[in-house]
């Protein structure tokens, strides 16, 4: 897969998947009443919600270039806003989970 063709296919599913798996993470917020998420407008297919400069792109070429391992993180830098939230402790293992479970229906 060293055609640009190929590294085409490879980018397209790669962003595919880091939008599910922030999308996961606001819609199991969001089912626990923190509606963070879905204000910021990033309970969305659109990528460009979810591009923070330094962790989405400055990092992962600063590795890419310097042919090492690729550290990279989406633009969701807030976590569970606490005084929205009912059922606290249930919330935050769901929150957490959600980004993981979103992994099940690939594999299925």
């Amino acid at each position: 897969m060293n055609s640009i063709a190929g590294i085409f296919i490879v980018l397209a599913i790669l962003i595919l998947s880091i939008i599910l798996h922030e999308i996961a993470h606001g819609v199991a917020a969001l089912f626990f009443g923190d509606d963070t998420a879905k204000r910021a407008g990033r309970l969305t297919l659109n990528p460009l919600p979810h591009i923070d400069l330094l962790g989405s792109i400055f990092m992962p070429l600063i590795g890419l270039l310097l042919g090492g391992f690729i550290i990279a993180w989406a633009g969701c830098r807030f976590g569970c806003q606490d005084i929205f939230i009912f059922w606290p402790s249930r919330a935050r293992a769901t929150h957490g989970a959600g980004g993981a479970v979103e992994y099940i229906p690939r594999y299925l």
